[in-house]
């Protein structure tokens, strides 16, 4: 799946800043997963003066025998607006379309992102809303020290790294929720035993 047109904010109305990224009011949407762009350029269409922030991750997928850089939902089958969550789901009712979503809620009401999440996740995912490939090499005793990236910086929240899959399992607090996340990591070398 690649992923063409970004959904992320860039700067809110009313801020004199640019550079501004206001990180409380962003509510969760849910579709089916592969549906996310859809939901987006959908969203777009209908409302447009709406923002949308749909991260992503670059990962290597092996297709053929061939190792590409694919880029995919970060968290499969949600999306985020920011503020006018009620109006978004009003325009996807009546415009009927064919697309299965659903506000996540709690307590009967939408259920809002942490602000510390939230500033958390525009951190990781840098100006342009994609997490990319971190660097590192295997070690003598097979762990994998990373150079640079995300993964970097998420050191104690690595779960494990698939050397074979160059993917690093990753647990992150988000939304009440604990979720294992799969990042992308490219091993630049590894360390050659002495002969």
């Amino acid at each position: 799946m690649k992923i063409t047109e970004r959904a992320c904010p860039r700067q809110f109305p009313g801020k004199d800043d640019p550079s501004f990224i206001d990180y409380q009011n962003w509510y969760a949407i849910q579709t089916l997963s592969g549906c996310e762009q859809k939901l987006v350029v959908t969203l777009r269409v209908l409302l447009k003066k709406i923002h949308l922030y749909l991260p992503t991750r670059k990962v290597i997928h092996q297709l053929k025998g061939v190792q590409q850089v694919i880029e995919l939902p970060l968290f499969p089958g949600y999306i985020f607006v920011y503020r006018n969550i009620s109006e978004s789901l009003d325009a996807l009712d009546k415009a009927n379309s064919r697309i299965v979503f659903k506000p996540v809620m709690a307590n009967g009401k939408y259920l809002e992102a942490n602000e510390n999440e939230m500033k958390f996740l525009f951190e990781v995912t840098g100006g342009d809303g994609v997490i990319e490939l971190s660097q590192g090499i295997v070690m003598e005793n097979e762990k994998i020290m990373i150079l640079q990236g995300p993964l970097k910086q998420l050191k104690g929240k690595i779960l494990f790294i698939d050397k074979r899959k160059n993917k690093a399992k990753v647990r992150i607090e988000f939304m009440n929720r604990l979720l294992d996340v799969s990042l992308g990591l490219e091993i630049l070398s590894r360390h050659l035993p002495n002969i």
